[in-house]
């Protein structure tokens, strides 16, 4: 009786385990994005250019397809009057890129344009709490554009990223509206229960950006790293003279310097998302990142950055047929695109 007892609990240890495996997300078949920029008027372009960058990021480098991304752009700045370089968006200081040395652009040593191939689902007044809801459950009206919709399921991973203006407990939409912490929690909840993702990595750049991953807890598999803790800013990098605005913030440009120096390459280890949220200095970015995991099957030091930032290996296998894939970095695949053969 003791040996088939024991035998019993065994492979309910086993089932367990195995099980763990499949719910803890290592196993996702597909990656899909939505990326938002929440601010409008010119003097806000770097919203809009994190957003852009990290769009393009994904896109190129991580060869995740333009169908299952969503950029949401709160304001036009490439067409804006104020624009002295219409239709092209940068995220240079000056034409020299000395800030650059060390940035996912550093084999440029000119400005080059990021507007290349952009495909911007949401823009301007289409930017509302409303329509980002929707799209991230799925509840859209009747006739919506299958373009504007993300059709994740219980095998992808989702990346949600958000750049704008917030406070303690809430981001703002066109200076007009506000989510707050609560809210966002329960569209992720309702994301779940409805399986729209398999694992979700929500990632803030704004004030305080962190008091939004303050809920996350109640829902299982959602990851929540942000900008900065309660009652700290998040700064800008650096000021344009030519466009007369700041092009990115601190926080972010932090994310694509580590997305390029660890995850351009395949290799035997990429950088985990606790590598990323070490790596940024809080003397750098005048503001301390804050991340949690306690919901999550797997925590941060696990979770490679690549599950969220790169598409799958399973479906990027049902794509291609060479032999060897070749993962470009980004400055390559932009100057290709403004130089083709």
């Amino acid at each position: 009786m003791r040996e088939v007892m024991a035998t019993i609990f065994i492979l309910w240890a086993f089932m367990l385990i195995l099980g763990g495996c499949f719910v803890s997300g290592q196993h996702h078949t597909e990656n899909f994005a939505v990326i938002v920029s929440t601010s409008r008027f010119y003097f806000n372009y770097r919203h809009s250019a994190n957003a852009v960058a990290l769009y393009n990021y994904l896109k190129n480098v991580g060869n995740i397809p333009d169908s299952n991304i969503i950029l949401m752009l709160a304001d036009d700045l490439m067409c804006d009057a104020r624009n002295p370089l219409p239709g092209q968006v940068y995220m240079t200081e000056g034409s020299s890129w000395s800030w650059a040395v060390s940035s996912p652009f550093s084999e440029y040593h000119s400005p080059d344009d990021l507007f290349v191939d952009v495909d911007i689902d949401y823009k301007a007044d289409d930017v509302t709490v409303e329509n980002f809801v929707r799209v991230l459950t799925g509840k859209h009206l009747p006739g919506e554009a299958n373009k504007k919709k993300l059709n994740s399921h219980a095998n992808g991973n989702v990346l949600v990223y958000m750049a704008g203006h917030g406070g303690d407990g809430f981001i703002k939409f066109q200076d007009q509206e506000e989510i707050t912490t609560s809210e966002i929690t329960d569209v992720f909840e309702e994301m779940r229960q409805s399986g729209r993702f398999n694992e979700l990595l929500f990632v803030v750049d704004s004030c305080q950006a962190f008091t939004l991953c303050d809920d996350l807890a109640r829902v299982p598999n959602v990851i929540g790293i942000g900008s900065s803790l309660r009652g700290e800013n998040s700064y800008a990098h650096h000021t344009d003279f030519t466009l007369g605005v700041t092009v990115v913030d601190q926080f972010t440009r932090e994310l694509l310097v580590f997305l390029d120096k660890n995850m351009t390459m395949p290799g035997p280890r990429d950088g985990t998302i606790s590598d990323f949220v070490t790596n940024v200095d809080p003397k750098v970015i005048l503001a301390h990142p804050g991340v949690t995991d306690k919901s999550s099957y797997r925590k941060t030091h696990e979770v490679p950055m690549k599950d969220f930032f790169r598409a799958s290996s399973i479906s990027a296998k049902a794509k291609v047929t060479q032999e060897e894939v070749h993962y470009p970095d980004l400055a390559e695949v932009i100057a290709t695109q403004k130089n083709p053969n």
